[in-house]
């Protein structure tokens, strides 16, 4: 079973390669989907000069069309048969959290949407803010460290 990651940006290139590196350490393969809203920080340059294993498929977009129609692109630019979208600003703690939402799908149950549960925000002062809108399928923990 192949999953796309479809990854929309806009400007802030440093959260996008915290996000790229936090992905980068899953042990399953996917590809990258990155819809361009027409950055101007140098993240054109950075997808177009991708020398990573990951298979990338890069579109950018001469204006900012806005999240939900570039999500849209990306999942129409998207090759694999499950579809994952993130957002720039997320951080995988768990390596292993595509396996996770690939045995869901693939379960008996013919699951057809995951979600990750837990997902909490981290404030630069190193407190959470809240959870975010999310859906846990497995029941499986949640995270409750600061990255680190």
């Amino acid at each position: 079973m192949s999953t796309s990651v479809v990854l929309v940006v806009h400007n802030r290139l440093s959260l996008t390669q915290a996000c790229l590196g936090s992905l980068a350490r899953s042990p399953r393969p996917f590809e990258l989907c990155v819809v361009d809203n027409a950055s101007s920080d140098g993240t054109e340059a950075y997808f177009r000069d991708w020398r990573r294993s990951t298979p990338l498929r890069y579109e950018r977009n001469a204006e900012n069309v806005g999240l939900i129609r570039a999500l849209n692109q990306g999942a129409r630019l998207a090759g694999g048969e499950l579809l994952c979208f993130l957002h720039n600003d997320t951080e995988m703690r768990e390596p292993r959290w595509l396996d996770r939402l690939e045995t869901a799908v693939r379960s008996p149950a013919r699951i057809g949407l995951a979600g990750l549960y837990g997902v909490r925000r981290l404030r630069r002062d190193g407190r959470y803010v809240g959870r975010t809108i999310v859906h846990c399928l497995e029941g499986q923990g949640t995270l409750r460290e600061p990255l680190t």
